[in-house]
This record gives structure tokens, C-alpha cells and sequence, in this order.
């Protein structure tokens, strides 16, 4: 957990979703309906802080802005937030990261 939540990883411009993020991403059942996608992992799942460590490495690559961050996943801003609000320790992490580069707090 301390390792996710502090050590952040640069990200390239090239860089594809990491498996273990992809898999955790439900892909809607109508394609007509392509924003249905959604980051589903819960804090009980072994890939949990994985995913964690790469949501909060796309915050601080895209300066703390969550409907970028949310973009590159391909996810609404509403489940980004969920996700990053599902656990008290990442929360504080993207906290930090939203303040370093003058964001809003999420309330």
C-alpha cells in the first residue's frame, strides 16, 4: 500500500493500459453505449493496489486533472473518483497529487 501510494511511475506518451488494469475495466454490453465502460475493483481484490498505483500515476501525469485522468481509461470522471474514494490511503495519496499541482481538493 505505501509503495502505491508513493512512488509514482512517469508515464509515455505510447504507453498502453497494464493488463492488470484492463481486465478490471467492464466492457459495456450495448456498443451503442461506449461510456458505459467502468473501472469495477474492490479493496479486497488482489490486483486492487496494482490498479490503485496506476490510477494515481495518470493523476500526476495529467497534473492532477481527473477527466483527463478518467479519459485515458476510458471512464467516466464519477468512477475515476469512486475508485480513488473506495480507500482512505488513496484518496489522500491523489489529495496530495491534486494539491501539488493546484487542484481542488475532492470533496
Amino acid at each position: 500500500m505505501n509503495i502505491a501510494c508513493q512512488i509514482r511511475r512517469p508515464l509515455a506518451d505510447n504507453d498502453r493500459l497494464p493488463s492488470v488494469v484492463v481486465d478490471c475495466i467492464s466492457q459495456p454490453t450495448d456498443p451503442a453505449t461506449p461510456g458505459a465502460r467502468q473501472l469495477i475493483v474492490g479493496r479486497k481484490d488482489r490486483r486492487f493496489w496494482q490498479v490503485a498505483s496506476y490510477l494515481l500515476d495518470v493523476l500526476d501525469a495529467h497534473e492532477g486533472r481527473l477527466n483527463e485522468s478518467a479519459g485515458v481509461l476510458g471512464i467516466s470522471t464519477g468512477n475515476f473518483v469512486r475508485v480513488l474514494r473506495s480507500e482512505r490511503h488513496l484518496l489522500a495519496a491523489a489529495q496530495v497529487i491534486r494539491k501539488r499541482h493546484g487542484q481542488a481538493q475532492i470533496t
